[in-house]
């Protein structure tokens, strides 16, 4: 975290899972996290369905 901070560079922390890791990185100064406490994998299947809802909610299009 200090040497982001020191560059002005954002941290991404990956594999966060529960409420209490996240307490922990934001009082560290981690600004954007990923891992199942934000969303769990799914079969790449179902990937344009979900774009396609997350587009409709921001009201972006997404083509081919």
């Amino acid at each position: 975290m200090s040497i982001a901070s020191v560059l002005n560079t954002p941290v991404v922390c990956e594999g966060v899972e529960t409420e209490v890791q996240l307490a922990s990185l934001r009082a560290s100064g981690v600004s954007h996290i990923q891992g199942y406490l934000t969303g769990r994998p799914i079969p790449a299947s179902q990937l344009e369905n979900v774009l396609q809802a997350m587009a409709a909610d921001s009201q972006l299009a997404i083509t081919r």
